[in-house]
């Protein structure tokens, strides 16, 4: 099955809880075989200042794609 979710912000939690919830749907979707696109803003507010505050390094590898 397709699952296609837009969201303020998957790759930061900073000031944004529903990252780690977000984080663990998606990869009990994934590991169960479904097709998962997960959209976020490039410039969202969480993922500006996790950018802003800790850098590029921060954001880890573990999910890729592209962002609108």
């Amino acid at each position: 099955m397709r699952f296609v979710i837009f969201t303020h912000s998957l790759v930061s939690d900073w000031n944004h809880g529903n990252a780690h919830f977000l984080r663990g749907f998606a990869t009990e979707l994934a590991t169960r075989g479904h097709d998962l696109r997960i959209f976020e803003p490039r410039d969202g507010w969480s993922r500006r200042n996790l950018l802003t505050y800790h850098g590029e390094y921060r954001l880890g590898n573990q999910f890729h794609g592209s962002v609108f």
